[in-house]
């Protein structure tokens, strides 16, 4: 009996210990100034200043990863408390359990690939205070689907998003000169929205992205590196007359419908031929002249502000209104062509009627405003059926 009760003691006093160290608190050092705790779930880091920098990969030996490597699969949730100041290299390093990480205004810069492989990351708010995004900082983060970009942000490091491919949407800060090489290769973004001040995108940048309504390129824009949008696909993307240089293979193997270029004739045929003479093989282009100064709302319309990048359309030095539609280049000094109005002398009659039937026969050719005024169904395209609303049109009129 005693040596039964000795053998109970024994066992109870073993599970007694794999329960206190089990929900022990576990905490260390990890900056000058800044420590973490970790308790149930929670990595908690405080202190102020910079945090160290630890080394990252598969082969580094296990003193020389981030002090809450050992730990990283018990991580659900890290709170970074006001005072840090840096988020240090590879910190988190595969911590394939974090869903959520909250960043105080006093982080300024996130260092290299400080939240490398952090799968279950689902969304990253970034206060004002970040100036810098390291390279590979959220590299692998395939459930990212979204973070801002502050205004003030200066610098994304390279292949800093890349693999994040529940991505989808991304507005870059007018403080941004330069997206970085492959700085999103291989997410699966559908949304771009670029600010005026962007300077330079990188090599590979947006390598293998998804599949996009339309690209406005800002006017800043002075060089498109190689391969940086390489296997990408967009319907329609505006290039600026200000753009210096195009790299080598920018757009190769990529499907990108219709261009349009803000800029003249002339520039126009040098454009296209440059991206001919890079190499560039873009699928089905379609590359249309368009000297267009802004894309702005147009209400007389059929498809309304399909294009629109700003507010408020912007008038040429003859204070002509300049808009970029499917067919080109569409002014006015008063209004935008007057829907159905196909010959263009202001009534709506059987002359327009019989001009458009013409034109879908093919014995007339339209100008671009012609075009504009004719697809009264609308489709984007002129037939048969443009005719015969017209035809309502006219009909319901004379009623």
């Amino acid at each position: 009996m005693k040596k039964v009760l000795s053998v109970l003691t024994a066992v109870i006093i073993i599970i007694s210990c794999v329960s206190v160290s089990t929900f022990a608190v576990t905490e260390g050092k990890c900056g000058d100034n800044v420590t973490w705790r970790l308790e149930d779930g929670v990595l908690t880091i405080s202190g102020s200043g910079a945090m160290y920098d630890y080394l990252w990969g598969t082969n580094i030996p296990t003193e020389q990863h981030s002090p809450i490597y050992p730990f990283r699969d018990e991580i659900v949730r890290a709170v970074i408390e006001p005072g840090v100041e840096t988020i240090g290299k590879s910190f988190f390093e595969s911590c394939t359990n974090l869903a959520e990480v909250s960043i105080p205004e006093t982080v300024k810069t996130i260092k290299e690939a400080a939240f490398l492989g952090c799968s279950a990351l689902g969304s990253v708010e970034l206060p004002d205070s970040v100036t810098e995004i390291g390279d590979r900082a959220f590299i692998s983060c395939k459930n990212l689907a979204e973070i801002n970009l502050p205004e003030g942000l200066e610098h994304i490091g390279e292949y800093a998003f890349q693999y994040c491919r529940k991505l989808d949407s991304i507005k870059f800060p007018s403080s941004l000169e330069e997206i970085s090489t492959g700085a999103f290769c291989d997410s699966k973004l559908y949304h771009i929205e670029f600010s005026e001040g962007l300077k330079k995108i990188g090599a590979w940048a947006f390598k293998g992205c998804g599949d996009f309504d339309e690209i406005v390129l800002p006017r800043s824009l002075e060089e498109i590196g190689e391969y940086a949008f390489s296997g990408f696909v967009a319907e329609k993307m505006l290039v600026q007359n200000t753009l210096k240089k195009l790299s080598k293979y920018a757009f190769t193997n990529s499907s990108i419908f219709e261009f349009y270029y803000n800029g003249t004739r002339e520039e126009f045929n040098e454009f296209v031929a440059s991206v001919r003479a890079a190499g560039n093989d873009v699928g089905n282009e379609e590359f249309v002249y368009s000297d267009v100064i802004i894309v702005g709302t147009r209400p007389n319309l059929p498809w309304g502000d399909q294009f629109m990048v700003k507010e408020e359309p912007t008038f040429d030095s003859h204070g002509v209104i300049q808009y970029l539609s499917p067919f080109g280049r569409v002014t006015s000094e008063v209004e935008t062509p007057k829907l159905a109005d196909v010959n263009g002398d202001g009534d709506l009659n059987m002359k327009d009627l019989l001009m458009l039937r013409k034109a879908v026969g093919g014995s007339v050719e339209l100008t671009i405003e012609q075009i504009v005024a004719s697809d009264v169904n609308p489709d984007y395209e002129l037939n048969l059926k443009d005719v015969l609303k017209l035809r309502k049109i006219l009909a319901s009129a004379e009623d």
